[in-house]
């Protein structure tokens, strides 16, 4: 059910035609056919529709490719930095309180441009708080 936004490639008949020999012709037909999906389904994941269904699954991929390899230059270089350390520690204090810091800023007297600006410099600092004297005192 949650794969209905995919869209369709490939009829039944195409189907059918895959497991039985193809003359020559055919088969240049089928191959065009089936690069042109290909390049249909690339536009549609990459351009159309570009983080919202799926947009990060090519770097997830990186990421799963990385580690079967033994070891991934992004999980070593961009995962494991300072910065990405720093919100993965204060993570949960960021999804706990996210509503309330937003509920906050909104009912600022802020135009809308400059509530987009102050919001996430208002949340990780909110966030950061939480973690620190909420959050780090119950872990210990």
């Amino acid at each position: 059910f949650f794969m209905h936004w995919i869209p369709a490639f490939g009829s039944n008949a195409e189907l059918d035609a895959v497991g039985r020999r193809m003359l020559p012709e055919e088969a240049n037909k089928a191959n065009d056919a089936l690069a042109a999906k290909v390049r249909s389904f690339l536009y549609w994941a990459t351009i159309r529709e570009p983080l919202h269904n799926g947009g990060m699954i090519p770097i997830m991929v990186l990421v799963i490719l990385g580690a079967a390899a033994g070891e991934d230059p992004i999980a070593k270089y961009v995962f494991m930095s300072p910065p990405m350390r720093f919100l993965g520690r204060i993570s949960y204090a960021q999804y706990i309180l996210q509503h309330v810091t937003w509920d906050w800023v909104d009912h600022s007297m802020l135009t809308p441009r400059q509530k987009m600006c102050v919001f996430p410099a208002a949340h990780l600092s909110v966030a950061y708080v939480a973690s620190r004297f909420v959050e780090r005192p119950f872990n210990e």
